[in-house]
């Protein structure tokens, strides 16, 4: 026999549910912010706009791109961190401000419990860059001459900030290579740093390929290898790092849509059933790997799961390479 609780209870149930969906049956009335937490001109902000002009027509609502760069991506990961969590504020996360800065000092927020990832985007590898002026012709001879001056402590290299996927892979590089420590010359986006590299201000960078390809394509950049296991189809005169002398060498960076936590899930299936839509689109396959990504995709879960596994690896570097906050 129900007792008058029982249905009390029940009753409530049933009224947020009724509540909850029609919320999703309506969402979304109003345009959508993806906040991108670099400069115009990187990466992330590449992806951001390539996935926001399509997911606008599959939801029917416009979907606005703003760049809240500083920190090494932390002010940007914050504000969305502290958003209404209505599906209206998304964040495009990279492997940055989610599994390398957290690792290498405090941040306001918990990139496990503060966000409620909804899908992989993409994955992209990262170039050596070098400025063209300087006295070498291939990795080796990039890496010789790269030991010799960080001896004399007279070696750097541009990053876009502490615990950047920049940073990371080029201290990656140097533990795998030998070279004694270089500095590390912080930039606040890719784009001003790419410049200074190519005006000879520091002699090279690890960039993403999104960032780099139009300029390694230019010949304003030496590009003297590459982070993925296999090399770049539409660059195949770079060879990888692995195959120039350091086999298992592999590194990358990534973009992902999340929401804040607390985000109802029945408005996260409906984005996540937008991106998928946008994902299987062979023309925004062809417009990632355009740009020097390749499309990832995949569910929520799997998201939640890849993360997790960045923060071990890109954790395990920060504490062999022993890099501390400035």
């Amino acid at each position: 026999m129900v007792n008058a609780r029982s249905l009390r209870a029940l009753a409530i149930a049933l009224s947020l549910l009724c509540a909850t969906s029609a919320v999703a049956a309506k969402y979304p009335e109003r345009p959508l912010k993806l906040v991108v937490p670099y400069p115009p001109g990187g990466a992330s902000d590449g992806i951001a706009r390539q996935v926001a002009q399509r997911l606008a027509v599959k939801i029917g609502q416009p979907v606005v791109v703003e760049n809240k760069s500083g920190a090494g991506g932390a002010i940007g990961a914050d504000s969305v961190a502290k958003s209404s969590p209505d599906g209206y504020t998304l964040l495009l996360g990279s492997a940055s401000e989610l599994s390398i800065v957290p690792t290498v000092r405090a941040v306001p927020y918990n990139p496990t419990t503060d966000f409620v990832p909804i899908m992989l985007v993409a994955k992209f590898p990262m170039v050596l860059v070098a400025n063209t002026g300087l006295p070498v012709t291939d990795l080796q001879s990039f890496i010789q001459h790269a030991k010799k001056e960080a001896e004399a402590n007279r070696f750097e290299y541009a990053s876009i900030g502490v615990g950047t996927t920049t940073h990371i892979a080029a201290e990656y590089f140097r533990l795998t290579t030998g070279i004694p420590p270089m500095n590390n010359i912080p930039y606040k986006g890719g784009s001003p740093a790419l410049q200074d590299v190519m005006a000879g201000h520091t002699p090279f960078m690890f960039d993403t390929l999104v960032s780099s390809i139009g300029q390694i394509k230019a010949g304003t950049v030496k590009a003297l290898g590459i982070t993925s296991t296999e090399r770049w189809e539409s660059l195949p005169e770079i060879p990888t790092i692995a195959e120039s002398g350091y086999p298992g060498f592999e590194f990358g960076g990534w973009s992902g849509i999340l929401a804040p936590a607390g985000t109802k899930p029945e408005i996260v299936e409906i984005l996540s059933t937008a991106l998928t839509e946008v994902m299987n689109d062979p023309a925004v396959e062809q417009s990632i790997v355009q740009v020097g990504a390749n499309m990832a995709g995949g569910t929520a879960n799997e998201f939640k799961s890849f993360i997790l596994s960045e923060i071990d690896k890109n954790g395990l570097i920060v504490k062999q390479a022993n890099i501390k906050a400035d």
